[in-house]
């Protein structure tokens, strides 16, 4: 999984689909979880890591994991006895990806230079990339007498 990209597409999904603070807290803390398990598919995660990560009451989040579960934002799967719950988040990144290439198709052949089927935040976060490149590139003077000098030591 791609932190930035499912945290920026979960954002975008936030404009046209909003949740309560309590939803986004937990699929951030489940977010966290996931990335201290090194984004495994499947991980677990004990209704006291979450409660403590969240500042959830368990009541809270259970509603707040039924919404994230019928909105398609995760699946999680109840185990027998003490055990934690699986949690698997899915990636809406692929969707908003996806979601994308149909607007362009059905857009009549006229594009909004996104040809490339990549989402309009992901575009965004390479021309400021490449931006950040060429202002290092610049950001500190260089001394070319020095380096000279230095080369031939």
């Amino acid at each position: 999984m791609n932190y930035i990209k499912a945290i920026n597409a979960f954002y975008d999904h936030q404009e046209f689909n909003p949740l309560s603070s309590a939803v986004i807290n937990l699929w951030h803390s489940l977010m966290h979880v996931n990335n201290k398990s090194r984004w495994k598919e499947e991980f677990t995660a004990s209704m006291t890591v979450l409660c403590m990560k969240s500042n959830l009451s368990e009541s809270s989040i259970r509603k707040a994991r039924k919404e994230l579960v019928e909105k398609g934002y995760i699946t999680f799967t109840s185990r027998s006895g003490n055990q934690a719950p699986i949690y698997r988040i899915l990636p809406l990144y692929e969707e908003m990806d996806n979601a994308n290439d149909n607007v362009n198709e059905n857009s009549g052949g006229k594009s909004n230079g996104n040809d490339s089927g990549k989402s309009n935040t992901l575009i965004k976060q390479n021309e400021t990339k490449e931006k950040e490149v060429v202002e290092r590139k610049y950001a500190y003077p260089t001394f070319p007498s020095l380096i000279e000098g230095v080369n031939k030591l």
